[in-house]
């Protein structure tokens, strides 16, 4: 006695389950959208804030931002002796550069109305 043939049906869903995993796998996922990025580290004793340029990363994942903001910390540890701790809360992130600019521009005023001088680290 041989086994009964599987219903047609159940041979295109099955090909059509392969067809659609291999496209699948074939298809490039999407990154995530590139981002606009600044990092301040505010030292109150001296009434200081460290403050980078508006910069432009890659993508705007949590680790890109982590790592960028980690290598701001680095920066302003090393060219003025700040020991902070690591670089997770240090950066803010935009979806665009103007909204970027803007942000940063309203931290510079809001901290020299308080007579907080701002440190500009530049380039890191």
């Amino acid at each position: 006695m041989t086994p009964p043939e599987p219903h047609p049906c159940r041979l295109h869903a099955a090909w059509l389950s392969l067809s659609l995993a291999l496209l699948l796998s074939i298809i490039p996922r999407a990154q995530a959208a590139q981002a606009y990025v600044w990092c301040s580290l505010s030292d109150p004793a001296a009434e200081r804030l460290y403050l980078s340029d508006v910069d432009t990363l890659a993508s705007s994942t949590h680790i890109q931002v982590w790592l960028y903001g980690g290598r701001f910390i680095q920066t302003v540890d090393a060219r003025f002796n700040i020991h902070a701790g690591d670089g997770d809360h240090a950066c803010r992130v935009f979806p665009t550069r103007a909204k970027a600019i803007l942000a940063r521009a309203d931290i510079v005023a809001s901290n020299t109305r308080q007579n907080i001088h701002i440190v500009p680290v530049g380039e890191f």
